[in-house]
């Protein structure tokens, strides 16, 4: 990985107070027990101002700023980001149905879906589906992954429903970004996306056992913490493209930079504004979400902010064009075009509302104290 830039604090117009109370709010969640290790990383103006690791990423393994943690459904960001590389060159177009690239997707009714569902939770996928989980030989056997996914049956007319897609149309991105690019995914999301950022080394869809430094998944478990049954060497390796990225809170913070920044950052240009306006633009405004019950306003993969007082993910105060996404249980990711802020937040535990829910509040609320 390349280095990073970076700026001081007064240079990226926050208050270092502010930023104290941040720390003192994370360091508090360890001190209760909620996790034993987290990051946060703040960008601004192209560059990173604001870094910091937090307690024990694993047995053994302080946290240190180039930690590797599970990003959980931030990964869905990345995934729509390799897709987007893709349009940009020419080689897609989001209004494609799947079944133009991959022929035998049609089958049971999919002929109608198309690149835009699937990364607008439009798809038409049971939100219980049983392909939820793959068996495990599909993560290394792709021509068994392709026929699976190629299998998958829909429970709405695609484009009729807005229905959080947990990884059904995330594996269906997957094979379709083989079947165009002649790679295996995880290579096709280095090569396209993570590697013209200069962020390799510090962001990874899966981690094998002989990559260093990667912090543990846990889950509270009888009044203490437990390894959560995700993390397993086989998961890790997976590359689930909806959930299974690894990154450290500086990385992701970049990446969103980069978003910010009409798709370059540290003087690499991955993608052009053109296509960001159309990918980062609210496409299922106030359309409720079935099975979670509220607007979520998605763009072509991130969420936005939108208008209803609902969606509140990112904070009271981000603007209505603020965009991200959040990982389940244990982190969060986002920028603000109003602000030119990015905000990463990840941590070691996936843990339940309400308490989850409460913490990216005040986490939200910390750092929009600090943007002066």
């Amino acid at each position: 990985m390349i280095p990073l830039p970076q700026i001081s604090v007064e240079q990226a117009g926050l208050r270092p107070e502010a930023l104290e109370n941040l720390s003192r709010l994370i360091e508090g969640h360890i001190t209760e027990g909620r996790y034993t290790g987290a990051q946060i990383a703040i960008g601004r103006h192209g560059a990173l101002a604001h870094v910091q690791s937090f307690g024990w990423a694993a047995p053994g393994l302080k946290a240190a700023d180039d930690t590797l943690f599970l990003l959980y459904s931030n990964t869905k960001v990345l995934t729509a980001a390799v897709v987007w590389a893709l349009v940009e060159r020419g080689v897609l177009n989001f209004d494609d149905p799947v079944a133009k690239h991959v022929p035998e997707f049609a089958q049971a009714g999919k002929d109608k879906v198309k690149i835009l569902h699937l990364l607008t939770h439009q798809a038409g996928f049971p939100d219980n589906h049983p392909d939820v989980e793959l068996p495990y030989a599909a993560h290394t056997d792709h021509v068994l992954l392709r026929r699976l996914v190629c299998g998958f049956e829909l429970s709405s007319e695609p484009g009729s429903r807005v229905v959080y897609h947990y990884n059904a149309a995330h594996w269906a991105v997957a094979v379709l970004v083989e079947a165009v690019t002649g790679q295996d995914f995880r290579e096709a999301m280095r090569s396209l996306l993570i590697e013209p950022l200069g962020l390799w080394g510090e962001l990874r869809l899966g981690v094998t056992d002989d990559v260093p430094n990667v912090a543990v998944m846990l889950e509270p478990f009888e009044g203490s913490l437990r390894r959560h049954q995700d993390d397993n060497p086989s998961r890790r390796a997976a590359g689930i493209p909806a959930g299974g990225a690894f990154g450290t809170a500086r990385a992701m913070a970049c990446f969103y930079q980069a978003l910010l920044h009409g798709g370059a950052f540290n003087g690499r240009q991955f993608l052009s504004q053109k296509t960001l306006d159309v990918a980062l633009a609210d496409v299922t405004g106030s359309r409720i979400v079935e099975n979670r019950g509220k607007p979520m306003h998605f763009a072509i993969g991130p969420r936005t902010r939108g208008t209803t007082p609902t969606s509140d993910e990112f904070g009271d105060q981000a603007s209505p064009r603020a965009f991200g996404h959040t990982g389940a249980g244990s982190s969060m990711c986002w920028a603000d075009p109003a602000t030119g802020v990015s905000l990463a937040y990840v941590a070691n535990t996936r843990t339940p509302d309400p308490w989850h829910s409460q913490r990216l509040r005040a986490i939200n609320e910390a750092v929009h104290a600090a943007v002066i």
